[in-house]
């Protein structure tokens, strides 16, 4: 999914989200909610920012497990082995060694994934068009409509320096929040 173009997932998620005849409805009709009940993913405000959410989690999630994979293989075993010999347990050695080894992955991805979402247009632009109302409604939509939609592209070009400027305040306190754990 991570690879695959965000007009085809946009598309096919619209499909299983309609709200009478898309699959994942149509499950829950059969789990017994009645159709009023059933939650109108991309239509109600209320869970248009959830239905959006799963589809990005779910085009996200191959490629962090792939991060922290390459991470889990790259923790030198010789730390189990020294671990084993001072007798810790597994969870001693999940918290111990392998959650600190993963700090610099967790990191990495942390900050991707704000710069992501805060930088998304094109996904929500075509799965929800910023809607219902402003539901789902991003700052890089914000931008990118100010910048061709109402050609107001000194403000948006403002916008999106702010939006960098928010990113490095973002990227620089998340660094030293894990500096001051990782020191203290």
């Amino acid at each position: 999914p991570y690879v695959t173009n965000m007009v085809a997932i946009a598309t096919v998620w619209q499909a299983l989200f309609h709200k009478s005849r898309g699959p994942i409805n149509v499950l829950l009709m059969i789990l017994g909610i009645s159709e009023e009940a059933l939650p109108g993913w991309l239509s109600s405000s209320k869970w248009a920012l959830l239905g959006v959410a799963v589809v990005l989690l779910w085009k996200d999630i191959g490629y962090n497990i792939l991060m922290y994979s390459g991470a889990l293989q790259s923790i030198p075993k010789d730390y189990y082995e020294a671990a084993d010999l001072d007798g810790a347990n597994a969870v001693q050695k999940f918290f111990h060694i392998t959650l600190p080894q993963l700090k610099p992955t967790t990191f990495m991805l942390t900050i991707l994934g704000i710069i992501s979402s805060l930088q998304m247009w094109s996904f929500v632009q075509i799965i929800t068009n910023g809607g219902p109302g402003t539901a789902t409604y991003t700052v890089g939509l914000y931008i990118y409509r100010s910048a061709f939609m109402t050609f107001r592209t000194g403000f948006a070009c403002a916008l999106a320096w702010v939006l960098c400027f928010a990113i490095m305040i973002v990227t620089v306190f998340r660094w030293r929040t894990e500096r001051k754990y990782e020191n203290g």
